[in-house]
């Protein structure tokens, strides 16, 4: 049993290591935490990953479809199309297709706490985790059939290996972060002013010491290079500049939506006004203090301040690099693309959380990672899903009979048939004529179509022979559809 003097010695080392955010030793918490928030994340993704295709999804299954891969499109580098395509084999390609995303979105979040363990401190770390498992954005693109979480897992790979490498000065690492940041720019083209900003931050943290650092951003330059020929300009900018224009309040929601919010709805939905006021009002006191106390450090050179440099530069390198580009050449500034910088944002959050005093420490971190899990809760409401595809198709499989066909009026989302189990005719974007013919001759007619406000878009329906209405169904998510069985 131990003693009193050592139980008040053990007492007085926990808190001081609650209050410097340093957390040492075995695998208590928050290193086992870690485990338990790792799961959550891969439970949250692995709970949304049977929803419907939808958006920029259709892309990756039609690249996919007919087991070919094509990787010289313009728009996106090839790696995650690659890992998708791969993993496509191993079953249902309209699910598979988003297992890198699932994997190693999920994956990132270990690599968060570990980068933050190395930087900000392992209870930071945790927090950042955590903020990276649950925040309702980040779960949304570890499903989407997309490179993003790709994109995201090897940012944090490449920053956590370059900051190990500066402080071991070992060849493993530095080869490690050249391959992690080459994996980076295979995947997505918005991870370039992150990696720049490592890359200068490598030469400027080992500029008595360059040839490291020289040699590896070389190699991760030379691992690039053979894509170079792909790149062919700005195809696709028109649809961004349509979808999302830039305007002068962009940069601020945009940043709103990544740190709190969703993509398929307002930040007065997701989180919610008095949530998004709450997040807010916590992190920016967190924020706020860690500014203080590291201004107050006597050794500016410490390394705590070095390590919350590098992440404050790699947290508003895409914003800043993507609006300037935006400004400057062409607009291509959109609220995903900001996700390179999600894993330097999600630590230093935690890094000001951990700054607070230790009475408003607790409540601080509550209020914001139960602002995220609120949001991420409400994302998977009916309302907010992505469009119920395979719930039409189960829906036809089981009333179909012999004769019957399908109109379908597809709105960003695939091919039903591709979620059918049955092999029932099925028109997509049926015209006058074909919707004609389909009302004449079969037997029981399904037409799908979606909802746009209170306006359905199904095809004008002939004026004969009449037909009965046997049930009407509706499918809701982002998009909603309805169902109209005709006999």
């Amino acid at each position: 049993m131990a003693r009193p003097h050592e139980l008040q010695t053990a007492g007085k080392r926990f808190r001081r290591m609650a209050r410097s955010g340093r957390w040492r030793g075995g695998p208590g918490f928050p290193t086992g935490g870690v485990l338990v928030v790792t799961g959550v994340a891969l439970g949250l993704r692995l709970s949304q990953v049977h929803q419907g295709l939808f958006g920029d999804e259709l892309f990756t299954y039609s690249w996919d479809a007919g087991h070919h891969l094509h990787v010289g499109n313009s728009d996106n580098p090839p790696l995650f199309f690659v890992l998708a395509w791969l993993s496509a084999r191993l079953g249902d390609p309209a699910v598979l297709i988003r297992l890198p995303s699932v994997l190693l979105g999920t994956a990132t979040v270990p690599l968060v706490f570990a980068l933050g363990k190395k930087t900000v401190g392992a209870l930071a770390g945790l927090i950042g985790a955590a903020f990276v498992a649950v925040n309702p954005f980040a779960v949304f693109y570890g499903v989407e059939a997309r490179p993003y979480a790709t994109m995201v897992f090897f940012v944090a790979l490449s920053t956590l290996a370059l900051v190990r490498a500066i402080e071991t000065r070992s060849p493993r690492w530095w080869s490690l972060y050249a391959a992690a940041a080459a994996g980076a720019a295979y995947s997505h083209y918005s991870s370039i002013f992150v990696l720049a900003a490592q890359g200068g931050w490598s030469l400027w943290a080992c500029r008595d010491r360059l040839r490291q650092p020289v040699l590896a951003n070389a190699v991760a330059a030379a691992l690039y290079a053979p894509w170079l020929s792909h790149v062919h300009g700005h195809q696709g900018v028109d649809i961004i500049a349509y979808l999302a224009p830039l305007h002068a309040g962009s940069p601020i929601t945009d940043l709103l939506d990544v740190f709190g919010g969703y993509p398929l709805a307002s930040l007065r939905e997701i989180p919610t006004v008095p949530l998004l006021v709450a997040l807010l009002v916590s992190a920016g006191a967190g924020l706020a203090t860690l500014v203080y106390r590291t201004g107050r450090r006597r050794d500016q050179a410490s390394p705590v301040t070095g390590n919350l440099v590098l992440l404050a530069l790699l947290a508003a390198a895409t914003p800043v690099g993507l609006l300037l580009y935006s400004l400057l050449v062409v607009n291509v500034y959109g609220t995903r693309q900001l996700l390179a910088s999600l894993p330097a944002l999600a630590l230093i959050l935690g890094a000001g959380l951990t700054a607070l005093p230790r009475a408003g420490r607790p409540l601080a971190t509550a209020v914001v990672l139960g602002t995220l899990i609120t949001g991420t809760a409400i994302s998977f409401s009916a309302d907010h899903r992505r469009p119920d595809t395979p719930g039409i198709a189960r829906f036809i499989d089981a009333r179909g009979v012999s004769g019957a066909t399908v109109a379908y009026v597809p709105f960003f989302t695939p091919r039903l048939e591709i979620y059918l189990s049955r092999s029932l005719p099925v028109t997509t974007h049926p015209s006058t004529q074909e919707f004609a013919n389909q009302w004449r001759t079969s037997s029981q007619l399904f037409v799908v179509a979606p909802r746009i406000g209170a306006h359905v878009l199904a095809p004008a329906l002939p004026a004969t022979p009449q037909r009965a209405v046997l049930e009407r169904r509706e499918f809701r998510g982002i998009v909603t559809y309805d169902v109209t069985v005709y006999r």
